[in-house]
């Protein structure tokens, strides 16, 4: 008996109100004049344009690749919308996804969007020949893994039902699934151009075609990266003439070519201590953009590894570390003392949650109960060779540590070195942090505390009331049981100090007087889409 499907294809009324916000933002009219290039700084060039072979370099490909669905800020909150699926239906148990295309969505080469490509960019994800990175957004079709693994020629739980129409099949129910594909990876790619592509796709910009609002044109190393509108984009084409990434590694640099009127936007988290001076400025004042960054800061002690398997130790640390001096001194007060790793603007965010309070006299107590004198614990933080915002916390709290008796070893080393010691397990402890890929806890908690995620950090998690707990949410299809299991999964890591959050910073962007209709990334991304954003 077939499965009796509900549907939630949107309302034609709600595609209509979303119509002018769908993909990556708003459609304005055309202003009159020659439209002109969007010039936006970037700090170093990006190792790929191919999101399947890149857990961080997305600013180019956001602008030039589109997803089945879309995450957009609307009202100040982020929704789920269409994109290149313009409908889709979900089976009662949650497993199968059928997804109704457009059929007047066109590739940069002129090749026409089908169902073949959504196909072919999952296999290309899963086929351990080519080596991507991004393959936890599809470990959970059904035989995703079996492929990655080499035990299957294909990723039998896609389907191309016709033209336009594809089904997904999941291993197990995913209530995030949706979220999960709306996220920058899941780009779709064109199976023709892609394959002709080779290795140069995501490198030479010309081979590396995407279907989204800007195409990739030109890319000279330490200088720019160019991209020129899409005349034929579904959409309607953007505004402006393309966008134009200016490599200026150096924040004060970046600034002056800012104020000279050289760049139209400027990124000020990244030169934090110079926010003030434009909030002064009657010139920038009124240009300023502020969100909170759906992402936080925390440290993760090893708890596999002595002495951070001591719960009093962990506590100890945790109670002498001060979040609000953090945030005052490294990140000049614009951020917020967190207290787990949903912070708010994520999707089950806990405002109750509280974690252990700045107590350097409790810390003490807890050294005490730990076995330890004053300056007899000597622990180490392992970090790259950075000299940034990373480095300087960590300096700050070694000072921290000090003053209730803990001494604290910061090692650094290079990149080689430090993934070998995570992926060994054997990273003692270390500062992270986390910015979500798509609105959804399941994004942070099951990266980092689930049984598979042990295997590739230095967590050293060891609980099986943890790890059936997230695979159980991952399971369950009732939003509100499902977000209550996350914020009982976070309570309970939170309770036995299985991480340390220090806290939530704000993302702060300020334009140019003549940019019109910019938005901030509803998850605090630098890394923007610019469709939409126009230049008068």
């Amino acid at each position: 008996m077939k499965q009796r499907k509900r549907s939630i294809a949107l309302l034609l009324c709600v595609l209509m109100m979303f119509v002018f916000v769908v993909g990556c933002g708003d459609k304005t009219k055309k202003p009159s004049g020659e439209a002109k290039y969007l010039n936006v700084p970037t700090t170093y060039d990006p190792s790929t344009m191919d999101v399947q072979k890149t857990t961080s370099d997305y600013d180019i490909p956001m602008n030039i690749f589109d997803r089945l669905l879309d995450c957009l800020t609307v009202d100040g909150k982020p929704k789920l919308v269409p994109a290149l699926a313009k409908s889709w239906d979900i089976s009662d148990d949650g497993l199968v996804y059928t997804f109704h295309l457009r059929d007047d969505v066109k590739f940069h080469n002129g090749e026409m969007f089908e169902a073949d490509d959504v196909k072919f960019t999952i296999e290309r994800m899963m086929n351990p020949e080519n080596e991507c990175v991004n393959t936890w957004f599809y470990d959970m079709i059904k035989g995703a893994e079996d492929r990655w693994n080499g035990k299957a020629d294909e990723v039998v739980g896609v389907k191309v039902i016709d033209e336009h129409t594809v089904e997904i099949t999941l291993e197990y129910a995913f209530g995030g699934f949706l979220a999960n594909i709306s996220s920058t990876p899941c780009a779709i790619y064109n199976r023709e151009a892609t394959e002709a592509a080779g290795d140069q796709f995501g490198v030479d910009p010309k081979l590396t075609i995407g279907s989204g609002p800007f195409i990739a044109k030109e890319w000279v190393l330490n200088d720019k990266i160019v991209l020129d509108t899409n005349p034929d984009y579904w959409q309607a084409p953007s505004t402006l003439a393309g966008i134009v990434y200016k490599n200026i590694p150096d924040e004060e640099t970046q600034r002056m070519e800012f104020e000279a009127g050289n760049l139209d936007i400027f990124f000020a988290s990244n030169a934090i201590s110079q926010v003030k001076h434009f909030q002064e400025s009657d010139t920038w004042k009124d240009q300023i953009h502020a969100v909170r960054e759906a992402g936080s800061y925390f440290y993760l002690p090893n708890m596999s590894m002595e002495p951070y398997n001591d719960i009093n130790v962990r506590k100890a640390l945790a109670s002498a570390i001060d979040k609000q001096q953090l945030i005052d001194t490294i990140y000049e007060g614009f951020g917020w003392v967190s207290h787990g790793v949903v912070v708010e603007g994520i999707l089950g965010y806990n405002p109750d949650l509280r974690a252990m309070p700045y107590d350097p006299e409790a810390a003490k107590q807890y050294l005490a109960a730990a076995g330890y004198k004053p300056g007899e614990l000597k622990i180490q933080f392992m970090m790259d060779m950075g000299t940034g915002t990373e480095y300087k916390m960590n300096i700050a709290i070694q000072a921290m540590l000090k003053d209730v008796g803990i001494e604290m070893e910061l090692v650094q080393t290079d990149d080689a070195t430090y993934y070998h010691h995570r992926l060994n397990g054997t990273i003692p402890m270390e500062r992270n942090c986390w910015w979500v890929d798509y609105n959804d806890p399941d994004n942070v908690l099951y990266t980092y505390f689930s049984r598979r995620a042990q295997e590739s950090n230095s967590v050293g998690l060891k609980d099986e009331w943890v790890f059936n707990m997230l695979d159980d949410a991952r399971r369950e299809v009732n939003e509100e049981k499902r977000l209550k299991m996350y914020q009982e999964i976070e309570a309970h890591l939170v309770e036995n100090v299985c991480f340390i959050p220090v806290f939530q910073p704000q993302l702060t962007v300020i334009t140019q007087p003549n940019i019109t209709n910019y938005k901030p990334a509803w998850n605090g991304w630098t890394s923007t889409c610019y469709y939409g954003v126009g230049k008068n």
